[in-house]
């Protein structure tokens, strides 16, 4: 769905129960997309440089290992760590 509107992207991870995994920041604003209102968000802050796909990969993949519940929360992904946000 590249290049798809993120309301239309949105919609559809809904229709599929699925996690969105993104590089779009724009689906980190919680006034838009609240997690209160998802099935899980994954954002990935990363650049394309040297290293840093690699780094974020590697955080990604801690994410996965680590956490057992995606529905309701919006997670960030940088090179150093990841973060959760349960609410609104």
């Amino acid at each position: 769905m590249s290049g798809a509107e993120d309301s239309i992207v949105f919609r559809k991870a809904q229709e599929m129960g699925a996690v969105l995994v993104t590089n779009d920041k724009g689906f980190g604003d919680i006034r838009d997309f609240p997690p209160s209102s998802h099935h899980g968000v994954i954002v990935l802050k990363m650049l394309p440089e040297p290293g840093v796909v690699q780094a974020v990969h590697r955080v990604l993949r801690g994410l996965l290992e680590e956490e057992e519940k995606f529905k309701g929360i919006l997670f960030t992904v940088d090179t150093h760590k990841y973060r959760k946000r349960k609410r609104p």
